[in-house]
């Protein structure tokens, strides 16, 4: 079974820019929102985290409190935006066709509600939808059915996550976490009650 998390706030939140790969900085009290979520957490025999310094750090933490293994993973890098990281929606807005942005918009949507998507889609000097699928399909690959695995990545990583987990008709059981976006996710190929 895998239980995903994304990484909590980081600084950039707030004023709503895009982070993709940079390494932007955890917002303050994040801390705070890991030990309020870590009754959650401690089931997992092992940790796999995006090499980001966002999840890696939060990763650290619930290692070293449960005395579990972390292993970083590259499949669960956040998406790279390209030429979009570092600028906010509305900038993007002003620089760039408003096609390309509804497009791009269109098949985020849909990626979120497991529809299916335009693989060849992607970010302007990033990556393709097709690739970031491909890429987080390998995961699977990696799950020991004999152990739960926590997973701490992004927001574009645990969409796509979710839609390959659709395909394969695994259980997908979203529990609200009001601190932590979108919550803690268990990917199961059983049916299961936490």
């Amino acid at each position: 079974m895998l239980i995903v998390i994304r990484h909590p706030p980081t600084v950039w939140e707030n004023i709503q820019k895009i982070q993709g790969r940079l390494d932007v900085q955890l917002a303050d009290g994040w801390e705070q929102i890991i030990h309020d979520n870590i009754r959650m957490l401690k089931h997992a025999g092992r940790i796999f985290s995006s090499p980001l310094q966002r999840c890696k750090m939060v990763g650290k933490l619930i290692s070293k409190r449960f005395e579990i293994p972390l292993i970083v993973k590259d499949i669960l890098i956040e998406m790279d935006f390209g030429e979009f990281q570092g600028k906010t929606w509305k900038q993007i807005s002003k620089e760039y066709p408003k096609e390309l942005y509804e497009k791009i918009m269109n098949n985020n949507n849909r990626l979120s509600n497991g529809l299916p998507i335009d693989g060849n889609i992607g970010y302007p000097k990033g990556e393709t939808f097709s690739n970031l699928l491909n890429r987080t399909a390998t995961l699977f690959e990696l799950i020991n059915p004999d152990e739960n695995t926590l997973c701490i990545t992004h927001s574009q990583t645990i969409k796509a996550i979710i839609y390959n987990a659709r395909k394969r008709r695994y259980n997908i059981l979203p529990i609200y976490s009001k601190d932590l976006e979108g919550g803690i996710i268990i990917v199961s190929n059983v049916d299961c009650v936490y």
